[in-house]
């Protein structure tokens, strides 16, 4: 399998025997020479990170050293200090080139902001500079120092026999064929794996495409900035995504809610119960709803996402049944030729209020291609109202035709109730520039929506 090819590469990779620069070129060359620069091992370490064609001129001066050669020192120091220049404004412009294809791409999140500074040139302010004199190049020497460099001599047989050039071009070819196989692979490594990939990719940045030196022919089919930004996006997953959207009712079930009213008035002459009750259809007609999305798996599928929402209704049609409140309630007793009468009489309800609220559940289980998908779940309704019933009770007695009122009471009652339904959801959903999505939902055979929204995704770190 791929990924234990990339584990095998890495492992002999991290547990090869290092040895120093100073130990691997005493090879090819005299200690006086090595001995020309305290800093020896650094002085190689930075120009081999640069480009290692570059060694073959720092030795070059090293040797002018050793002769003592002023003239032969001026002009290598002179050749050197240029094309050491030079080389890192080209690495500028590689980097800054890759930065910004990144900033033009579709990647966004945590991913790109640690790519970015994988990215960042070592060298902000590097600049081009005229080489006025380009002199000899020993080309087959050159290959050998840059061999050298690259395999840090860990290499069998005699140096003499090999023909560094070739030699050169199958490191580099193995070097490419392991970013390849490990970006097909990338989501079977693990994280450090991952990491010590990227960072042999800044490396050996010139091997990729747009680099301004051509070691190789065939180079990876990926730009460097894809190739770490994909590595990296398993340490960012796209794990939360909101958004929210618009509900447009075509067809809808017609919800009853069933309301009453009942009351024990108190009077003078006895208590009198009272109790009264309607129908209200309700039709919802259009809801905003806020919903979160959590990721499951990166990779599209059956059930790879769970999706919660939450529904507020804001228009909707509601059909009240007439109710009849009369005959008015009526009481009245005659004694010792008084006649005392006792009278209620209601108003028609008022300040009536519906609402309704919904939660649901979803989870993919099937998609057409990746940005048409269906869904299916559950969705639960609560419809909530409230009315006022304005009353009146009042008494009077009748006495030598003459009524006089005695008592008189106005008030107001409050009502509120609730109605709750659960019914399995269907949609179908389609995605359109990772940040809109256009559904057709189902809740029912009576139930058809459609939803239209804006989505935005969060990538959080592991």
């Amino acid at each position: 399998m791929k990924w234990k090819f990339i584990f095998l590469i890495l492992f002999s990779c991290l547990t090869t025997s290092a040895q120093t620069y100073y130990e691997v070129y005493s090879k090819i060359f005299p200690k006086s020479v090595l001995e020309q620069d305290e800093n020896f091992e650094k002085k190689v370490t930075f120009y081999g990170s640069i480009n290692p064609s570059l060694l073959y001129f720092y030795f070059d001066y090293l040797e002018a050293r050793t002769d003592n050669d002023l003239n032969r020192i001026n002009a290598a120091n002179y050749k050197l200090e240029v094309l050491v220049v030079n080389a890192l404004y080209q690495q500028k412009i590689f980097f800054d080139k890759q930065i910004q294809l990144l900033n033009e791409s579709n990647y966004k999140g945590g991913a790109v902001i640690e790519a970015t500074g994988y990215l960042e040139p070592k060298f902000k302010y590097a600049y081009k500079v005229e080489l006025k004199t380009r002199g000899f190049v020993d080309v087959e020497k050159q290959n050998k120092i840059t061999f050298l460099y690259l395999t840090k001599g860990n290499i069998a047989g005699d140096l003499s026999n090999k023909d560094y050039a070739e030699e050169t071009a199958r490191f580099f070819k193995s070097q490419v064929s392991k970013f390849s196989t490990a970006y097909e692979a990338k989501d079977n490594l693990d994280q450090n794996e991952k990491e010590h990939l990227i960072n042999e990719a800044i490396k050996y940045y010139y091997l990729f495409e747009s680099s301004p030196i051509n070691y190789i022919d065939k180079k990876p089919s990926f730009q460097l900035y894809v190739f770490i930004v994909e590595l990296l996006r398993g340490k960012y997953k796209e794990t939360f995504s909101v958004s929210v959207a618009f509900n447009y009712f075509l067809l809808t079930e017609k919800y009853k809610m069933y309301n009453s009213f009942s009351k024990t008035f108190n009077t003078f002459l006895y208590n009198i119960d009272y109790s009264n009750s309607w129908e209200t259809t309700l039709e919802p007609k259009s809801a905003v709803e806020l919903s979160g999305k959590y990721i499951l798996n990166k990779r599209k599928g059956i059930f790879s996402f769970i999706k919660f929402g939450a529904s507020y209704i804001f228009a909707y049609k509601a059909d009240k049944e007439p109710v009849s409140w009369g005959p008015y309630l009526e009481s009245m007793l005659i004694t010792n030729g008084i006649e005392y009468y006792n009278k209620i009489t209601f108003s028609n309800r008022e300040n009536e209020s519906l609402s309704g609220y919904g939660i649901s559940l979803e989870t993919p289980i099937f998609y057409l291609i990746p940005s048409v998908y269906i869904t299916a779940g559950v969705q639960y309704w609560s419809y909530s109202y409230s009315y006022n019933i304005g009353m009146e009770s009042f008494a009077y007695i009748k006495e030598a035709s003459s009524p006089k009122q005695i008592m008189n009471e106005f008030g107001e009652e409050s009502y509120s109730g609730t109605f709750s339904n659960i019914n399995p959801l269907f949609s179908v959903n389609i995605e359109l520039f990772d940040y809109t999505i256009i559904s057709a939902k189902f809740l029912s055979s009576k139930d058809f929506w459609l939803r239209a929204g804006v989505n935005y995704s969060f990538e959080l770190m592991n």
